[in-house]
């Protein structure tokens, strides 16, 4: 797969790698905050409204 980043602009793999460490970042919320039921979405506002939603328990 290194061979294929050649092909793409750094703004490319930069943004896509920015994208990705979001993402791992946003699902670990749940093993940092202790929460039980969290949600299997890896979008923003699904993974925010979760956390908001069980941070009063």
């Amino acid at each position: 797969l290194g061979i294929l980043v050649d092909f793409f602009s750094h703004a490319t793999v930069v943004g896509f790698m920015g994208g990705t460490a979001i993402i791992i970042i946003l699902q670990q919320l749940k093993g940092l905050l202790g929460l039980e039921h969290f949600t299997h979405k890896t979008n923003v506002v699904s993974v925010m409204q979760s956390v908001s939603s069980q941070t009063h328990e």
